[in-house]
């Protein structure tokens, strides 16, 4: 599953088109930290996407212009390291 990875949205968790994924960098993560007040975290894991979808991305950029929501995503999905790949795969499921 690991090149599955990353055609999801590490934000929302969301299937991404590859042309529309955007690679996470520092301008991204710290707009993630001041929008849902904590830090990406596990990035150097391989079970974590390492990128964000453009709807994710336009949110992160419009609430940083704006310093509000218009598109609202209340709570970012939480990666946790699957305890068995074979069938607790958030990838395959």
């Amino acid at each position: 599953c690991h090149e599955k990875v990353n055609t999801f949205c590490y934000i929302c968790g969301q299937y991404e088109v590859a042309h529309l994924r955007k690679s996470i960098n520092d301008d991204i993560k710290s707009k993630y930290r001041e929008c849902f007040k904590i830090p990406m975290k596990n990035l150097n894991k391989s079970w974590v996407p390492k990128c964000v979808c453009n709807s994710c991305k336009v949110m992160l950029n419009r609430r940083n212009e704006r310093n509000q929501f218009s598109e609202t995503i209340l709570e970012p999905t939480f990666w946790r390291e699957p305890s068995n790949q074979a069938n607790d795969c958030f990838f395959c499921s």
